[in-house]
């Protein structure tokens, strides 16, 4: 397992079945991985923190420890979804700004960038993966995110929570996917 810090190294180690063993990236003095033996990696959340040269470096070297035909889960949040605009309308509001709204129950926990679609590919490809696949989930935020976003808002938060739950079943509706806050892409080494 590949991780950015010990601490969530040791958090994930203890909550996987096929224990594994952890390496850090970058990893200062630490072990390289090892080149052309794994089978399949994931990467989720972390090209949102990195600098863009940081990005695609951490790509390359999952590129190398991958065997031929071996496959990347990369998920981050898209640019191309409402994440952003929400972030700023929380960010402007005036409502309570204590601490169960900083540590909010939904994955915007941050600071991170939104990524661009198009761009995290260009990198993957550049890496040397090939597209093999691409999904997109929640084009509006979950209800339960809603519901606890909007919980002391009375009337508004009242109309914003039943307009969520009308709104729902367009999220099926084909191609929209591709405005999903999170986006998934499952890359094979050429």
């Amino acid at each position: 397992m590949l991780e950015r810090t010990p601490e969530v190294g040791a958090f994930v180690l203890g909550r996987v079945l096929n224990r594994g063993a952890f390496l850090q990236w970058p990893h200062p003095g630490g072990p390289e991985l090892e080149e052309g033996v794994y089978q399949r990696a994931s990467i989720v959340h972390r090209l949102e923190g990195l600098p863009t040269p940081q990005r695609a470096e951490l790509l390359a070297a999952v590129h190398r420890a991958l065997a031929p035909g071996g496959e990347l889960l990369l998920a981050f949040v898209s640019k191309r979804s409402l994440h952003d605009a929400t972030e700023w309308l929380r960010r402007r509001g005036r409502g309570p700004k204590g601490v169960e709204y900083v540590l909010s129950p939904d994955p915007n926990i941050g600071p991170f960038e939104s990524l661009v679609p198009s761009e995290v590919e260009a990198l993957a490809r550049a890496a040397g993966f090939e597209v093999a696949g691409r999904r997109g989930a929640l084009v509006l935020p979950p209800q339960g995110e809603l519901d606890f976003r909007t919980r002391n808002l009375r009337t508004l938060g009242a109309v914003l929570r039943a307009a969520g739950r009308v709104a729902r079943p367009l999220e099926r509706l084909p191609g929209l996917w591709r405005l999903g806050r999170q986006r998934y892409l499952r890359l094979v080494k050429r």
